[in-house]
């Protein structure tokens, strides 16, 4: 039964490295081209998954609320040099 569950959830994964990896057809030769080519689309996919994640990180960092962060001053601060 929990075999059968995995089964389930790795399927999609496999559909998806297939057809977004170009994975119908491996142009390496041999079984060791076929263990490459699983490898480099596997490490692919971890790439996209990371650079989406580190994306939308910076997007909600640069999109908060956080304001001082930035250094932006309030509307009754003015530029004016330090008294000496």
């Amino acid at each position: 039964m929990k075999r059968r569950k995995r089964c389930s959830a790795v399927e999609p994964k496999i559909g998806h490295l297939k057809s977004d990896n170009r994975m119908g057809r491996c142009f390496l030769r041999g079984l060791m081209g076929d263990e490459f080519n699983a490898v480099l689309a596997a490490a692919g996919s971890n790439l996209k998954k990371l650079l989406r994640a580190i994306t939308s990180a910076l997007i909600l960092w640069l999109w908060s609320g956080d304001k001082a962060r930035f250094g932006e001053m309030h509307s009754n601060q003015r530029l004016a040099p330090a008294p000496v």
